[in-house]
């Protein structure tokens, strides 16, 4: 690993998924300027670049330094492929872009059946030392991480995250809680569901008892399981209201939100992602 300690995972980290780059380098200042600290990129987003600007004016003021943030990208599927050379060609376009001189948190995307473990080996053997605190992964289920663990030699670091789809409608117990026996931080992405289940009763009923928008709601679910939570809005005002922690709800009440449908949608969308490279 590298020498220096790695940054605690933050709880709740703002995602920069679909928002455009020509707004991208102004929505990450905002974000900055009402406390956001922690942040997940990615190359596949095709907006590090102005990403990387906000931060390089943020931590040009006196007050301001880059060890108070932690930064994340990942891997694209296609340079998985491709092979280790552009592995590392990939980690270090998102380093010069993001003009970070190291990640916190860098991860492989998807674990490409075939090329993932290779990749994270690759990582994990290349860039750890010195430019990347720890190493991560995305969307990986309980098997396809036993997989990638039982193939790592003793001395390679271990995956120290794991993001997936977490909320009311789409719960996985079993995967929460394999990854965190493991000592794995999750961290839930989709809390809000693009905006799909606002409206749903049970969660307008808890919005209600606490007296909160339903957005409070879903992102208070995801902590609620003792996993962090991927937050992302453009308007200052929401991104405010979406670091709010609310009231003592039960929020297993809503667990009952997931169906079995819903779950194997998602799975096939897993699958159908992960397999396009076979």
């Amino acid at each position: 690993m590298s020498s220096k300690v790695p940054n605690p995972i933050p709880d709740i980290t703002f995602g920069l998924y679909l928002i455009p780059p020509e707004r991208a380098k102004q929505v990450v200042l905002t974000a900055l300027s009402v406390g956001y600290r922690s942040f997940d990129s990615a190359s596949f987003y095709g907006n590090e670049r102005e990403v990387g600007e906000a931060f390089e004016e943020w931590i040009a003021a006196p007050a301001n330094s880059r060890s108070s943030l932690h930064i994340m990208s990942k891997v694209w599927n296609d340079d998985l492929v491709q092979g280790d050379e552009a592995v590392l060609n990939s980690f270090e376009a998102s380093l010069s872009l993001l003009k970070c001189d190291y990640f916190d948190v860098f991860l492989i995307h998807w674990p490409v059946p075939g090329h993932h473990i290779q990749a994270y080996k690759c990582l994990a053997n290349h860039v750890v030392p010195g430019r990347a605190r720890s190493l991560g992964v995305s969307n990986y289920s309980p098997d396809d991480f036993t997989a990638l663990i039982s193939s790592l030699p003793p001395d390679l670091p271990k995956p120290v995250l794991n993001q997936f789809e977490i909320n009311p409608f789409v719960y996985r117990p079993a995967w929460i809680e394999f990854f965190q026996e493991k000592n794995v931080k999750v961290l839930g992405f989709k809390p809000l569901t693009r905006g799909k289940e606002m409206a749903n009763e049970q969660v307008l009923t808890a919005a209600d008892a606490c007296k909160c928008e339903p957005a409070n709601v879903l992102i208070n679910y995801v902590l609620s399981k003792n996993c962090g939570v991927i937050v992302k809005s453009e308007n200052a005002t929401r991104m405010e209201s979406n670091m709010k922690l609310v009231c003592a709800w039960e929020f297993a009440t809503l667990d009952s939100l997931t169906t079995a449908e819903e779950l194997e949608n998602r799975r096939l969308r897993e699958e159908a992602t992960k397999n396009q490279y076979i």
